[in-house]
């Protein structure tokens, strides 16, 4: 399914609508469809990145959260409906120059396994009115 070493900068993972979710997944997708029912948008990307990191990313700059950025996430999710493979370690460093996290943020993302959180937000996103799983 997915590769994992010790070093973060070697990890990948990939994962597409249709690969098992995990138990980190199923659980933050669950939380998801908790907080927010049926009413699950991409527009709302970064409050679903800190409800499922616990995070509030103080240095946090709206400026950055660009169309450009939108757009990058409206075309990923696209690719992720249609069965393609996502890169969710590159999704995680997308975030991270999107977000400006502290040093201590970024290490907490990676120790938390932030590409699996980044997964339950794109498969909760993909089909809003799904049930809990």
């Amino acid at each position: 399914m997915f590769k994992k070493t010790r070093w973060y900068k070697y990890r990948t993972m990939k994962v597409n609508i249709n690969t098992p979710l995990t138990e980190i997944t199923r659980n933050e997708f669950n939380h998801l469809k908790d907080v927010y029912k049926y009413n699950l948008k991409i527009s709302d990307f970064i409050p679903y990145v800190k409800l499922v990191t616990g995070l509030d990313f103080d240095s946090i700059n709206y400026n950055d959260w660009t169309a450009e950025f939108y757009s990058y996430l409206l075309d990923l999710l696209d690719r992720f409906k249609k069965g393609d493979d996502i890169d969710l370690t590159e999704l995680h460093q997308d975030v991270i120059n999107v977000l400006h996290p502290s040093k201590i943020e970024q290490q907490r993302l990676v120790q938390m396994n932030v590409e699996e959180r980044l997964w339950a937000i794109l498969k909760s996103v993909s089909d809003p009115y799904s049930e809990k799983i």
